[in-house]
């Protein structure tokens, strides 16, 4: 088993109609979750931090992680096994998963700067002004979320933002909704790419979009290489908590250069192009492991 998740063990059910309960259910909480997160607030009288940290809870919870249990529930009676929570990760797949991670970074951040530098046509000066305030308007609210002034504040958002909306995301986009296309479709490749592209849209940031894009091709093969949605939240829980950490120290003054490997000012980045060469290699060798029944 290549990570397959088992498709002809699952009843069949219309997709259309697995994909309306999974997305009507996401709403009905960002709702809930924005009504909840904004009257406790303002009830207990809390700061723009607390206050965006209880919305990023209950948001993970009532958004995410609720919507895809509550599909596999209805459509497959065992809302864990759709996911793929059920299944015990192995380790050589963890490690495998780390692996690749390190290898990719410096052509991600490569493609982060790229991204960044992007510029519409002149024509569409009044879009890009737009994107470009959704972005600030993003950041703003990022920067609220990892606003860390203890060493407990930083275990806590790494709790949040790292584990816990690492664990979430993962099961409502490639756990359940990777899973829904890849039985409505049979074909997991265009599954691990479609379920990466409304993932990347849905943080509607612009300027961040190709290597979120990217980054979420990746936790899609790593599920369905692997059959266990365990390995791709590992994966997103310690890119998510590298993030933390990172602004973490660069709010202390460190030097935490870590995330400019690889991003050339201008012209060709030769680590960037050998992290990607090091990245389809490994990525290659981690699928034939798996398709051999060894992971």
């Amino acid at each position: 088993m290549t990570g397959q998740l088992n498709i002809n063990r699952l009843r069949e059910f219309p997709m259309w109609r697995a994909l309306l309960v999974l997305f009507g259910a996401l709403l009905f909480g960002l709702v809930v979750s924005a009504f909840c997160s904004g009257w406790l607030g303002s009830a207990a009288g809390w700061e723009a931090p607390a206050v965006m940290k209880t919305a990023t809870v209950m948001q993970n919870a009532l958004m995410f992680m609720v919507p895809a249990l509550l599909t596999g529930f209805v459509f497959y009676g065992k809302a864990f096994r759709f996911v793929g929570l059920s299944k015990k990760p192995p380790m050589s797949a963890i490690v495998w998963m780390l692996v690749v991670y390190v290898a990719m970074t410096p052509a991600m951040n490569w493609l982060v700067a790229w991204n960044a530098s992007v510029s519409l046509p002149e024509s569409m000066a009044p879009l890009e002004q737009w994107l470009k305030a959704q972005e600030m308007g993003a950041q703003e609210a990022t920067s609220q979320v990892v606003d860390v002034s203890s060493p407990f504040d930083l275990c806590l958002t790494i709790l949040l933002v790292g584990i816990l909306t690492g664990l979430c995301e993962e099961t409502f986009f490639r756990g359940a909704l990777q899973q829904i296309f890849i039985c409505g479709t049979k074909k997991g490749h265009l599954a691990v790419w479609i379920s990466a592209l409304i993932f990347s849209a849905m943080h509607f940031q612009f300027y961040g979009f190709v290597p979120r894009l990217v980054l979420g091709a990746f936790f899609g093969y790593m599920y369905l290489w692997s059959g266990s949605l365990w390995v791709p939240v590992v994966g997103h829980a310690i890119n998510n908590t590298a993030v933390v950490v990172l602004t973490w120290l660069k709010e202390q003054g460190a030097a935490a250069s870590i995330d400019s490997v690889g991003a050339a000012e201008s012209g060709v980045s030769y680590a960037a192009i050998a992290s990607v060469l090091a990245t389809l290699a490994l990525m290659i060798v981690f699928r034939a492991y798996n398709a051999r029944g060894n992971g």
